[in-house]
């Protein structure tokens, strides 16, 4: 009887051990009903910790440990470690557009805005819906001077949300860059009337206000 007894034996176990050897052919049901609930929830139990081992497996596999890794150094400015975080991170999920742009982000504060603007390339070209895409590429670009692709981008951010005030100024900053002041105050003058009050003291500095 020892031999099939559960490692870990409970008093339930005990009482369904003995029911089922009864003559009484009810308590023998009952032993046999008791002893199915211990395996039944052995199992569950089995079950659970399999579920919990997938799930540990499937975020390792799909490098999210590295990603919030990554994240968690990119909060704490270290933004070097943070790259290679996601640089890990992408080694196991090629494909996913979020991490391309959390580089991205590391690479440009880190001063590396020409691997920012490939990541940012790479996030484009995995999904071009998010016009924060858009943006943040036409971001890094500005910062090495290249006004004109940057405006591109830009204005896709905008046709995509038209209600970013942030791109507006942004935008403007390059048409200030390449000489294009109608441009630019024009689209000073939209960052205003959004709220962007740090826009004033660039449309009083570029544009000749009218009363």
């Amino acid at each position: 009887i020892l031999v099939g007894q559960p490692p870990f034996p409970s008093l339930i176990f005990q009482r369904g051990i003995f029911l089922f050897f009864e003559i009484n052919r009810e308590n023998r049901i009952f032993g046999v009903l008791l002893l199915f609930l211990i395996y039944l929830q052995k199992r569950i139990m089995r079950l659970k910790y399999l579920i919990l081992l997938c799930l540990f497996l499937l975020i390792s596999c799909t490098g999210q440990v590295q990603y919030q890794t990554g994240i968690s150094k990119f909060s704490n400015q270290d933004y070097l470690g943070a790259n290679v975080e996601f640089s890990e991170a992408l080694l196991k999920d090629k494909r996913n557009d979020e991490i391309y742009f959390a580089r991205a982000a590391s690479r440009s504060l880190a001063g590396y805005h020409s691997l920012a603007i490939a990541d940012m390339n790479k996030a484009i070209s995995l999904n071009d819906s998010r016009p924060d895409y858009y943006f943040f590429r036409g971001y890094f670009k500005s910062q090495l001077a290249y006004h004109k692709s940057a405006i591109k981008d830009y204005s896709i951010c905008i046709t995509k949300a038209p209600w970013y005030v942030e791109v507006y100024r942004q935008r403007a900053d390059s048409f200030i860059a390449l000489g294009d002041l109608t441009e630019a105050c024009l689209d000073l003058q939209e960052a205003i009337s959004a709220g962007d009050t740090s826009a004033i003291t660039l449309q009083a500095k570029y544009c000749s206000l009218k009363p």
